[in-house]
Formats: C-alpha cells, structure tokens, sequence
C-alpha cells in the first residue's frame, strides 16, 4: 500500500504502511489544515517537537484509513523525521488492548516470529521484533503501542539508554 503523495529517494529503507522507513520522506509533512480530515495527504495534527539533533517528532493524521490493517485504521500515528526527511520512526497507538493477538499476528506475518519480553509490569505484555531493517516493539496493558524503528532510530535508542545507564552509574546509591 503506498499512501497518496509519499515517495522515497533512499535505497536503504523497508516499505511499513506504504511508508519509507529509514527512506527519504517526500513531499515534506506540512501541517494539517484547519479540518484536518479533508487532508489527502500526510500532515502534522500538531506542532512537532525538535530534539538537539534537529528531528522532528509529532502525532501526523492519515488519510486513507481503509488501506491500513484493521487494528491500525482507528489508531494514533506519530512519526519522527531526520532533519534531513528521513523517516525514523512510526509510533501506533490503539485505544484499547482489545486487538493484541490480531496486531501480534498481522506483524508476525510479515515480520516472523517475535522475542517475547519479560512482563514489564502486571497487566501489561512486551515482545520485539528484530532484524538488520527494522527494529519493533509492541508494549500493551490498557492500549497497545507498537513503535516501528528504522535501524539508525534504533542505534540512537540504545545510545540513549546505554547514557543513560552511564549517568545513572555515576549516582550515589545513599542520601
């Protein structure tokens, strides 16, 4: 499926929702018209959010819901952008956990067999999906979240996580 209006310039990136992942994102997301639902195309629902590096991150609205799986054609989407257009990351949210097991086996299908994590708290479920293209996460308890990383937003999160253990290291352990 390929969404109206995107196309890609990069060799180097998977298709997911008919979107470049780690490919060149074009035209730019611009954002969403006063009545965002007549939007043909991808556009920002709000203003994104620029790190230190120059990405962009923001929920984004999508048009053409009914060339989306099931579980995903009601959810939030979120993307984040290279400063140069590169399509890192897609974020979906569900409103509820309802669907677990059909957007466990929609993805599987494509993406084989996930890693199941351990229970990162009561009530709530995590597995991962990992090879050399794609990096994904599926995290539910009250909704499900399910965040498709390209390899480098995948190599940016573990240098982010693997700071963080350094300043966390560096703490007292007392008062």
């Amino acid at each position: 499926m390929l969404l109206s209006g995107v196309s890609t310039h990069s060799a180097a990136h998977i298709t997911v929702f008919g979107l470049p992942l780690g490919g060149k994102f074009l035209p730019p997301v611009m954002a969403c018209p006063p009545d965002r639902e007549k939007a043909n195309t991808i556009c920002w629902v709000e203003k994104p959010r620029v790190s230190k590096d120059g990405d962009r991150a923001a929920v984004v609205h999508m048009p053409r819901m009914d060339r989306l799986p099931l579980w995903a054609s009601h959810a939030r989407f979120e993307f984040t952008l290279s400063r140069d257009g590169v399509l890192e990351d897609i974020t979906v949210r569900t409103a509820n956990a309802e669907d677990k097991l059909e957007i466990l086996k929609s993805i599987s299908s494509r993406f084989g067999t996930p890693l199941y994590n351990p229970q990162p708290k009561p009530g709530m479920s995590s597995v991962t999906w990992t090879r050399p293209d794609i990096s994904i996460d599926m995290r539910c308890g009250d909704n499900c979240q399910v965040d498709f990383r390209s390899p480098l937003a995948q190599a940016k999160r573990e240098k982010r996580s693997t700071d963080a253990q350094a300043r966390d290291a560096a703490r007292p352990l007392t008062p």
